[in-house]
């Protein structure tokens, strides 16, 4: 009987140490699963940390490569442009000096028939000289000089009488002042006259309405001809930058063109003087009769 009990002993305390084993077992597994699932977890999240910045890197390669391809494409246009331009101006300098070799070749030149525009009649009228201002000729009644903007469009368009008319609204360029609305006019200069009558539907301007006026109009007429002053030393432009300062038709532009600015000049300063005198009297303290 005691050895039976011995025996159901032993097979209990080998069961006992067996589920504990089992046990162990088991835990360690939990633990091993768990790890697996946290590696397999940080896996994930590097691989997708990568994928985010390989495409961030080929978003930056893209950009890199655009920004060179554009730079490539604007060197290029640069350098054509540059080219042009440099062929542009030695075509300029070429004609330039075909319209004075023509000029100059001129002289000599009988022209058996001319008539101007006052209805004169020449015949064989030899060319002596022409200077962008005068055509002298030799007839048989003698030396005769005409002003090259009366000659015969023949000739005009043989001299090229376009290239010595001085492009005054160009050397003014850009020099129109803002009007009063506070805009830049897009084309010519344009003034237009003051008018303290209001049109119908609108009211009736006050006397400090009527004095801002004024000065707005009276600031638009000093800036326009403060500009038109400065062009009259501006450069020449286009084919008349290629004129030898100091020759006769480099002197013929600068009178030519300083006489149509004063021209403009002096109406506008007559205007302003219109204007400051018709402020002053509505400014001037009214005088009481006692």
């Amino acid at each position: 009987m005691s050895s039976i009990l011995a025996v159901i002993f032993c097979l209990a305390v080998v069961l006992g140490s067996f589920g504990l084993y089992l046990q162990d077992k088991q835990a360690e597994a939990s633990l091993a699963m768990e790890s697996a699932r946290r590696q397999l977890t940080l896996a994930k999240n590097a691989l997708a940390d990568r994928d985010q910045h390989l495409s961030l890197l080929k978003r930056h390669y893209d950009i890199q490569r655009s920004i060179y391809d554009t730079n490539q494409a604007y060197i290029e246009a640069a350098t054509v442009m540059q080219e042009l331009e440099q062929e542009i101006d030695s075509q300029k300098k070429t004609y330039q000096h075909i319209v004075e070799a023509r000029r100059n070749s001129a002289r000599g030149t009988t022209l058996e028939f001319l008539e101007l525009p006052d209805g004169t009649v020449l015949r064989s009228a030899k060319i002596l000289n022409f200077d962008d201002t005068t055509l002298s000729v030799l007839t048989p009644s003698g030396i005769l000089k005409i002003p090259a903007q009366e000659l015969p469009d023949h000739l005009k368009d043989y001299f090229r009488l376009d290239l010595i008319e001085p492009e005054s609204e160009l050397a003014a360029g850009a020099l129109d002042p803002e009007n009063s609305n506070g805009e830049t006019p897009k084309g010519a200069f344009q003034y237009s006259n003051i008018s303290m009558e209001p049109s119908s539907g609108e009211p009736t301007l006050s006397h400090n309405e009527k004095v801002k006026l004024y000065s707005q109009h009276l600031q638009v007429l000093s800036t326009r001809i403060s500009k038109l002053e400065q062009a009259k030393n501006a450069p020449f432009i286009g084919i008349d930058s290629y004129l030898k300062p100091g020759s006769a038709a480099h002197k013929h532009r600068l009178r030519d063109r300083a006489k149509k600015l004063d021209r403009e000049i002096a109406v506008l300063a007559a205007r302003r003087r219109e204007l400051e005198a018709q402020r002053r009297k509505l400014t001037a303290p009214a005088v009481t009769n006692r």
